[in-house]
């Protein structure tokens, strides 16, 4: 039973989308559309005397799957946070005013145990209780990200102490470890999966990556790159901790690009280069970079393509499915998403946004655990799960 808060809308009502949504695996009848529940609850507008510049479109711009994927979390410009129930489509809890994520960018992320929210924006990261929807805390830092076991939290720098990543205690909200060292903001954190682990990087004129005894606080390691003039940022941990993924920019002419790097931990060693910026799939074994013409596929180990992908269109997200058997890319125009098959390459679904008005626009979005589901936030507080089997 959907909550009235929502709307179901089947796609099939939408001419125009029955002939663009399976371009690769044939024509599929009406019944076998994928549908929209559309959650109700996001102010669309932005007040004036919020920003001093009139009232402007309250964007959703993270959006977050519980483990269990019964739940959703959305959090949006006016700063705020909507716990949904993925079933019923019912409004759980309204966190306003206080979720630190606004236009400025942010993320929101449920623990490994779901019992709780993490919402980091540039300011600062708060940490709620998902039951009852209270603040248990705020951290000094940002990003912020829970290790594998739920057990602490680390943060990269603050308003106050830039340079400066901490790891927290979850149950508490106790700073652990204070992980000195970087010579600029610290503004990228990552654990390794054993949680035994964390790396920090910073942009700009700090390019050291750094790892770090998660336990002790001890500097395990520093990789640099003498062709990076700017930048080292952790992407994540590879095959148990022992490898990391990392982006960083180099000068080419007058103008930066962006590289992406594999380390092997311990002896600082760089694996593999690739010209770009690359998106791991939860496997951890292969990486998607952007072509002029499309995407390719690489497989980590060997740094060979896996698969390349011809699409004349551009694109602006990318997002996995939790099997790594599905990518989806949202489009520039910010108002589709195309889903392809990551072994044959084919395209499976494009999901066109319902054109209601023109400020329906996907800005953020999400597979659940199962993959049989896509959660997305948009312009004017816009937020849908689709029902993709």
């Amino acid at each position: 039973m959907l909550s009235p808060g929502c709307r179901v809308i089947p796609v099939k009502h939408f001419i125009c989308v029955a002939f663009v949504l399976f371009s690769f695996v044939g024509y599929l009848q009406a019944e076998e559309v994928p549908r929209i529940i559309e959650l109700r609850g996001h102010a669309p507008e932005i007040p004036d005397d919020v920003f001093g510049d009139g009232p402007k479109s309250n964007t959703v711009c993270s959006v977050a799957f519980s483990p269990d994927g019964k739940k959703v979390v959305t959090a949006a410009g006016d700063s705020s946070t909507i716990i949904w129930d993925t079933g019923t489509g019912k409004e759980l809890h309204t966190l306003r005013k206080s979720s630190l994520v606004n236009d400025f960018g942010g993320t929101v992320a449920f623990s490994p145990d779901g019992k709780k929210i993490l919402s980091s924006n540039p300011f600062a990261t708060k940490i709620w209780d998902v039951d009852s929807g209270k603040e248990l805390y705020e951290l000094e830092g940002h990003p912020g990200v829970f290790s594998p076991d739920g057990e602490k939290i680390a943060t990269g720098g603050s308003s106050r102490d830039t340079n400066t990543a901490r790891i927290w205690n979850t149950d508490s909200g106790n700073e652990l470890l204070k992980l000195e060292g970087h010579g600029d903001s610290v503004n990228a954190v990552a654990f390794s999966p054993d949680g035994k682990k964390v790396a920090t990087g910073c942009g700009r004129r700090d390019h050291v990556l750094r790892i770090w005894d998660a336990e002790s606080g001890e500097l395990l390691q520093e990789l640099y790159n003498a062709e990076a003039q700017r930048c080292n940022m952790p992407l994540a941990f590879l095959n148990e901790g022992k490898k990391i993924v990392a982006f960083s920019e180099k000068s080419v002419e007058d103008y930066f690009v962006t590289i992406t790097l594999i380390w092997e931990v311990e002896s600082g060693k760089i694996l593999h280069k690739f010209d770009g910026r690359g998106f791991l799939l939860p496997d951890g074994k292969k990486m998607t970079f952007d072509t002029s013409g499309g995407f390719r596929i690489v497989d980590i180990l060997s740094g060979n393509d896996f698969q390349k992908l011809e699409v004349p269109e551009s694109f602006h997200d990318i997002i996995f499915s939790p099997d790594s058997k599905k990518v989806a890319r949202m489009t520039n125009q910010y108002h589709s998403v195309r889903i392809f098959d990551v072994e044959s390459g084919k395209e499976l679904l494009r999901l066109e946004l319902p054109k209601l008005d023109a400020s329906h626009t996907i800005r953020s979005f999400a597979f659940s655990p199962d993959g049989k589901k896509i959660a997305l936030g948009g312009g004017y507080g816009y937020v849908a799960i689709w029902v993709l089997e």
